[in-house]
């Protein structure tokens, strides 16, 4: 996540090199990148929902820190550590309420339930901040690995989606 932050200060510094709107900047991440671009959008030292128009969030394996997700391989322990009173804090779904940042969530028709659950617990999350729903797709006929490779193709709902998304954007 702080990562993702140092990314998006160096595109805000250097956007108008590149002829681009500082203000539309928008994340993707996809499986732990998710995790990742959750943590820096939700997490509120990082204030990533201030820096940024939007996210796009593909199937985050933790969206919620669990004694389960830390166990889940040393990858996990690493990144979130294994102190479980700090679990809630370094889960991102609990930091919604305090954003306004705008998210598109996806996950796979065949993504393992450890990948769908979280996504749908973040779109809940996102429904009680804001009173309606997030963009939510499921990604038919994908497995975990298929949708960032299918973004410009024949399938592109993906790409599409996230065209429709980050167009809408205020």
């Amino acid at each position: 996540a702080q990562d993702i932050a140092s990314v998006v200060a160096w595109g805000r510094a250097n956007a108008a090199r590149y002829d681009a709107n500082p203000n539309r900047i928008v994340v993707f991440g996809h499986s732990a990148g998710a995790s990742h671009c959750a943590t820096f959008l939700f997490d509120p030292e990082l204030r990533g929902d201030t820096q940024v128009a939007g996210g796009v969030l593909v199937a985050g394996p933790a969206y919620t820190v669990t004694q389960q997700v830390v166990d889940a391989g040393a990858n996990m322990r690493s990144y979130f550590g294994d102190d479980a009173a700090a679990f809630a804090r370094r889960s991102a779904v609990n930091h919604v309420p305090g954003t306004k940042v705008q998210v598109l969530l996806a996950f796979a028709e065949h993504d393992p339930h450890f990948l769908v659950t979280p996504t749908l617990e973040l779109a809940i999350a996102v429904a009680r901040r804001d009173g309606r729903s997030p963009a939510l797709l499921r990604l038919e006929g994908h497995n975990h690995f298929s949708p960032p490779c299918s973004i410009g193709t024949s399938d592109d709902d993906l790409g599409g989606a996230i065209t429709r998304f980050v167009q809408a954007l205020p």
